[in-house]
């Protein structure tokens, strides 16, 4: 067994008890007894990766350890894990017998490529948000996941928790009637793009193995500090910019309470991309079919990034400023259980959703009702708290269900994807056929569903 040495900040975290909750793939036990560790192995061990492969391991056996940047192994290992097994190719792990599960934390365009090796070897997977880089990436995942009867689990870890789940309880009882309308927003991005250059190239360091991190995506040269660590993200060839990072952590709670499916209609409004990277700020629209939580034939979702917000008009009170095209306001009423006159503004992440009877605004876990008169005394309902890592460990070990299986991960992150799809062509109006998975309006739209993988990286055979 490997044992964890964890950080101080760490030891004194009590990871809560996973819970079953109703979504779930079938379970595959490895010696069909609770008290088996489970055998873990975590692809990317550096920020996220590291408290992924922390999380999931706790109280299990961490067998192996993957990153491409050497510095981070020696960290990971020396800091936490002084005897477990260090590669820089995913592959080695994926190809050990006496591994069950695999955490994938590497940069977007590397998740899929990698899951799908792991789940067709017989491994359940965690796999950080957003589930894949590509559209159709999501469904081969959500297929290769059935196929497998594998464990997974998108890494969107809000899903699991209290708040969240009682926001969405609190919208399926009608709490402000059917939903007219859902609108997303996030301060993100807070990394480079609207590039439409290339940086100098530079001199590969030794302790990084560029052409393993470059994995499916086209050849280009290393340049420091770049594109590995982090700065990765708002790069078309590697990230899937602001949407991608948070819209299945922000959109999820939309997906997730409404009932909503695919949608039939996306749109950019504002937005599109370079030649190389995504534009820095973005207003993207989803029309759903109607289902029994919405009003009307379809409902209409909209999602804001780069400092864009629903129109504060919404909010009660609200009104737009003059001038610069940003938005806030102040109005007279209760905001959030106080009296008297507030500056109303939006927070830097959150949802609101507008109903028949009433609209409610989450942003974490600050619900607030509006108008608040016609709500005076309501509180949020009290849940238990659960871990997203550990329900995925538990469900592995035969006890209980995963909450984002791919299953549910799949087509929420085809959804959100969609909306880069719509990026390509700004102001223009996609029509999604999700059975076929096409764009029947634009052909030229279904070139950016899934990627040329680089020669040398063939994808996975998909389920059936």
């Amino acid at each position: 067994m490997r044992r964890l040495t964890s950080r101080r900040s760490f030891l004194r975290t009590t990871l809560a008890a996973a819970t079953t909750i109703p979504f779930a793939a079938p379970a595959i036990l490895r010696a069909g007894a609770l008290e088996d560790k489970v055998r873990l192995g975590g692809v990317g061990c550096g920020g996220k990766g590291e408290s992924d492969i922390l999380e999931t391991s706790k109280g299990q056996d961490l067998i192996a350890i993957c990153d491409i940047d050497r510095g981070r192994l020696e960290h990971f290992k020396k800091t936490f894990a002084p005897e477990v097994a260090t590669y820089d190719d995913w592959r080695r792990i994926v190809d050990r017998k006496d591994i069950d599960g695999i955490t994938v934390s590497t940069p977007d365009h590397m998740h899929a490529p990698i899951a799908l090796a792991a789940m067709d070897a017989g491994k359940h997977v965690y796999v950080q948000k957003p589930l894949t880089h590509d559209v159709l990436e999501a469904r081969r995942m959500r297929e290769m996941a059935e196929r497998k009867g594998v464990i997974t689990q998108m890494g969107n870890q809000g899903h699991s928790g209290a708040a969240l789940r009682a926001v969405v309880q609190e919208i399926q009882r009608g709490l402000i009637g059917k939903v007219r309308e859902a609108h997303a927003w996030t301060n993100r991005p807070i990394w480079p793009q609207g590039m439409t250059e290339r940086p100098k190239p530079a001199d590969v360091p030794d302790s990084i193995s560029w052409d393993l991190w470059i994995g499916t995506a086209p050849k280009r040269p290393f340049a420091p500090g770049v594109y590995h660590p982090f700065n990765w993200r708002g790069w078309l060839d590697f990230g899937t910019g602001a949407l991608g990072d948070m819209g299945c952590h922000i959109i999820d709670g939309i997906y997730w309470a409404l009932e909503l499916t695919a949608p039939v209609r996306v749109q950019a409004e504002e937005g599109g991309v370079t030649s190389e990277s995504f534009e820095k700020r973005s207003i993207i629209h989803y029309d759903f079919p109607a289902t029994e939580k919405t009003a009307g034939e379809t409902v209409r979702v909209s999602w804001y990034d780069g400092g864009a917000h629903p129109p504060l008009e919404l909010l009660p009170g609200g009104r737009r400023r003059r001038g610069d095209g940003e938005r806030d306001g102040d109005g007279e009423g209760r905001e959030g259980g106080g009296r008297g006159r507030r500056q109303r503004s939006y927070p830097e992440n959150g949802v609101l959703f507008v109903g028949e009877k009433g609209t409610l605004f989450f942003d974490r876990n600050r619900p607030r009702l509006y108008p608040a008169a016609d709500f005076d005394g309501w509180r949020l309902p009290e849940l238990e708290e659960r871990n997203h890592y550990q329900e995925w460990v538990s469900a592995i070990r035969g006890d209980g269900k995963t909450s984002t299986h791919f299953g549910y991960a799949g087509p929420l992150t085809e959804t959100v994807l969609l909306g880069n799809v719509a990026l390509r062509f700004p102001k223009e109006t996609l029509e999604w056929d999700a059975k076929a998975a096409k764009v029947k309006n634009i052909s030229g739209a279904n070139a950016f569903l899934e990627r040329t993988y680089r020669e040398g990286w063939d994808r996975v055979a998909t389920a059936g």
